[in-house]
């Protein structure tokens, strides 16, 4: 294991240039760094409530602060006061004695009305006791804490002062991180976790900072190197182990070993003080600096170029696939190829996770090469699905639950390779496939929770924090193999959140308090072959990085801000844009919206209580706050749910082949983000409901009965009667028909080879929900039932699909804005008009459009919405039964 040396050879030295101590362990040594360069000092403030004498001890680490607080609290003041100590009171980072884990505290009560009321949540439990070997691990993730205190951090501003939630979105949250490297800027020096209930915001910090490779380089760089602590030498001399005397008799075996040892070699410690200094002073942290700054403006040298090295397949490589999936010997090289060349041109633009710079084909697992192919191959038609994807897809998750890198921790191709599987097993294959993906998804997501990305073995990417026995290719590599892990990790968060709202799987794996990470760094940085350190620099590299959940924060306090004020925080929503640095970051923030909006979902309904925010001029649910936010994100953020440039900097025009290009091809208007549409949907009524109104025998393997959809058909009535609940639903409904079909100009639609694999259910979800309405409102478009029920294929509808959609987008159709109140009022506005609309029924022109495109779909789901649809033409025809008897009923695939 790289982070435990055992032997005294191998161990960990202290680079201090007057230390001479060493440790069997890395982090060990990280936390004693600390000692002679500390980041911040924290002060304890606590007075005694007998003398009121404040103890003023000084702690190198946040966490160890609020760790002595605790003690303050549970001796009751007795805990003896440090007014002075022998070091200034500087206690240092593995200097508290561990504690027996306890049962969690009840946090204090805040001085000010909370924001947001929330009554009887279930308490989560702690994750990590506190012990002496998991101090880093604790100091990436924190005790989860509940629902009340994690809403009230983020939409609670400054205790003290009325703060402008403007300003907060500025404030960047790591005390470890290094000052930015423009020496003219403000320094801000009020973190926002600063208004985090006070045990959980030590352990609320990323740690990107300092496991990061390359930011520790351009940290290095960027800092000026440290004061010398001419008096840690004699301290170390004579205290080894570098404990307080009270703590001498307490510390763990796991340092005993080098507790021996330096007792053993403190006289040739002593000698070798004169020499040691004379060494690093030749080799200077100046010289080094001007050395290494001057190889960063070189590309490393694995970066590749040629286009032909991503895609290009070796015969060595095609037997290595063909070995585990021995079927793909019946398949042309070609073929493969141009499924891995789909998956650079079609998939990698939405979500840029492989560092594509770096990338070589020949060097690559097979199974990441298997799951490359499988996803590129489903954008190609239902030929390539059936040939390719699918020989793959169905033993490709066997070969990877069996293969020697799946075992914890298991590396990271293996977890992006599962996410991958996923998201073709739920979107392109059979149902049996299809649920097979869902009942995989918490393997996937356990997987990574033993990574250092969800606070799982935090040692597999420590670094160390000097320059010493680096170069640059060493500490770009390990960059790549670090990013790479976290937007794996978002990547799965997204997938998580995301599908809970268009395949309607309600219970999440991930919270969004859990991702305790920075945002993803830029694309122009990720997606580039040319790395210097000017571009470095100029794009974020050295100064503090904007953590996920402070952006989701600043998003969250700007919407509170508009609807308290009832005025644009246009330009403040502008500046926490700039502060996501990639475009991949900002749709992880939808991500981490939705998964607050299930939390607020999933609360009421457990305790039937209306949970509001109180203030002096209104009372404001929770689904206005989050459907705000998300329209927010929409229009600040996304700057529109169509705007090609959301994909990653640029598509690949070193791969560019028309034929395969369809991502490229899409309109600006079509909606390339459908999960903002269902979020908004999903917010106000669920799948179940407008799926069983419209006749599914039954849904999550649940049967229906007659009771049941008389209380379905209740909640549909009450649902479309009420224009700012139903009519606003269905506003953002029929923006993506409109968006989709260009307002009914364009009714060309090929799910089979649709790039976006969250678009077909979105499409099919959004016409469930438009004909539940509109029957549930006006009932049917016609009662001529017994007319036709021998050939319904003769009866005409009243309107086209092109007609209904162009003639509905007249009226509803929304203007673009970039301020999100007129944006909204718009959408009300809409609502009105939708609720004095006639005729809005008139759907059998659209239904058989929809029939015709998904009945011949690959899909094995989509298919089955078909039928659905084929169903609710005959009951918009007047068919009085209800039911769909063939919905699912197995038949050949298009």
């Amino acid at each position: 294991m790289d982070s435990l040396k055992t032997d005294d050879t191998n161990r960990y030295p202290c680079p201090h240039p007057k230390c001479n101590k060493s440790f069997t362990r890395r982090e060990h040594l990280s936390r004693h760094k600390l000692n002679h360069w500390p980041k911040e000092i924290f002060k304890c403030t606590y007075r005694s409530p007998e003398g009121g004498t404040v103890c003023n001890r000084t702690f190198v680490r946040r966490d160890l602060l609020v760790r002595h607080k605790k003690r303050h609290q549970r001796a009751n003041g007795r805990l003896s006061i440090a007014i002075a100590h022998d070091n200034n009171g500087l206690a240092e980072s593995d200097a508290e004695a561990p504690e027996a884990p306890k049962a969690p505290e009840a946090p204090e009560a805040p001085q000010v009305q909370q924001v947001w009321q929330v009554l009887q949540e279930p308490s989560w439990d702690t994750l990590y006791s506190r012990t002496g070997t998991n101090t880093i691990l604790e100091e990436r993730l924190p005790q989860r804490q509940s629902l009340e205190q994690f809403v009230n951090w983020i939409f609670e501003g400054d205790k003290t002062a009325k703060r402008d939630p403007t300003d907060v979105t500025l404030q960047f949250p790591l005390q470890h991180a290094v000052e930015t490297v423009d020496p003219g800027a403000t320094n801000v020096s009020t973190s926002i976790l600063d208004d985090f209930p006070s045990q959980q915001s030590s352990r609320l910090i990323s740690n990107d900072v300092v496991e990061d490779p390359l930011a520790a380089l351009i940290q290095e760089l960027v800092t000026p190197p440290p004061p010398l602590d001419v008096a840690s030498i004699n301290n170390a001399l004579d205290n080894p182990t570098g404990l307080p005397p009270y703590e001498q008799e307490n510390f763990s075996g796991t340092i005993r070993d080098n507790v021996r040892s330096q007792k053993n070699k403190v006289n040739s410690l002593r000698v070798q003080v004169a020499s040691d200094e004379q060494m690093e002073a030749a080799a200077s942290p100046s010289n080094k600096s001007a050395n290494l700054a001057r190889t960063l403006n070189m590309s490393p040298s694995f970066f590749s170029t040629d286009p032909l090295q991503k895609y290009k397949m070796s015969p060595r490589t095609l037997d290595c696939m063909i070995e585990i999936i021995p079927a793909l010997s019946k398949v042309p090289i070609e073929d493969i190829e141009k499924g891995i060349k789909s998956f650079w041109l079609n998939f990698h633009p939405q979500y840029p996770i492989l560092h594509k710079p770096s990338f070589q084909i020949s060097l690559q697992p097979p199974v990441l090469l298997l799951s490359m192919t499988m996803i590129g191959a489903s954008f190609l038609g239902s030929e390539y699905k059936e040939k390719l994807s699918d020989v793959i897809c169905l033993p490709l998750r066997w070969v990877i639950f069996s293969h020697e890198d799946f075992q914890p921790p298991s590396e990271t191709y293996i977890i992006y390779s599962l996410l991958l599987l996923e998201c073709y097993e739920k979107a392109n294959t059979s149902r049996y496939l299809h649920e097979r993906s869902y009942l995989h998804h918490g393997t996937t997501i356990q997987l990574l929770r033993r990574t250092p990305s969800l606070g799982g073995h935090p040692l597999h990417f420590k670094t160390e924090r000097f320059l010493k026995d680096k170069n640059t290719d060493d500490i770009f590599c390990e960059w790549i193999q670090f990013e790479f892990l976290k937007r794996t990790a978002f990547f799965a968060f997204y997938v998580d959140a995301t599908h809970a709202v268009v395949f309607g799987y309600t219970n999440l794996f991930i919270n969004c308090d859990q991702m305790q990470l920075s945002l993803p760094c830029s694309d122009e940085i990720w997606e580039s072959s040319e790395l210097d350190y000017s571009s470095l620099i100029a794009h974020g590299f050295g100064q503090r990085p904007t953590r996920f959940l402070d952006a989701l924060k600043g998003l969250m306090q700007i919407t509170l801000k508009e609807i308290q004020d009832q005025n644009s925080q246009t330009e403040a929503a502008a500046r926490l844009s700039e502060l996501i640095p990639s475009r991949y970051g900002s749709k992880i923030l939808l991500a981490g919206i939705i998964s607050m909006m299930f939390h607020f979902q999933q609360q009421s309904n457990d305790t039937g209580l209306l949970n509001v925010f109180h203030n002096a001029n209104s009372t404001l649910s929770w689904q206005e706050m989050i459907s705000h936010s998300i329209d927010l994100w929409e229009t600040s953020i996304l700057k529109g749910c169509g705007n090609s440039k959301n994909f990653s900097e640029s598509i690949p025009t070193d791969l560019a082949d028309p034929s395969l290009s369809f991502l490229v091809s899409e309109r600006e208007t079509k909606c390339k983000l459908p999960a903002y549409h269902m979020a908004q949907i999903t917010m106000r009524i669920f799948q179940y409901d407008y799926t069983i109104f419209a006749g599914a025998p039954w849904r999550m393997n649940v049967k229906t009965g007659k009771e049941e959809y008389e209380l379905v058909s209740l909640r549909l009535q009450h649902f479309s009667q009420d224009p700012m609940i139903g009519g606003v639903t269905l506003v953002y409904a029929y923006q993506f028909l409109f968006e989709v079909f260009d307002e009914g100009k364009s009714m060309d639609y090929d799910p089979n080879v649709d790039c976006n694999m969250a678009r077909p259910q979105t499409l099919t979800l959004v016409i469930l929900l438009i004909w539940g309405y509109n029957f549930a409102r006006h009932g049917p478009e016609a009662d001529v039932w017994d007319d036709f029920k021998r050939d319904k294929s003769q009866y005409v509808p009243k309107e086209t699909a092109s007609s209904y959609i162009s003639r509905l987008a007249r009226h509803l159709k929304l203007n673009s804005s970039s301020d999100v109140a007129r944006y909204r009022d718009q959408v009300k506005k809409k609502a009105l008009i939708l609720h004095d609309l006639t005729d809005t029924n008139n759907v059998c022109g659209l239904l058989c459009h929809m029939r015709d495109i998904f009945g011949s779909n690959y899909w094995e789901l989509s298919r089955e919405l078909a039928r659905l649809f084929d169903n609710c033409i005959e009951r918009s025809m007047g068919r009085k039964s209800i039911t769909c008897p063939n919905m699912y009923s197995s038949q050949s695939k298009g």
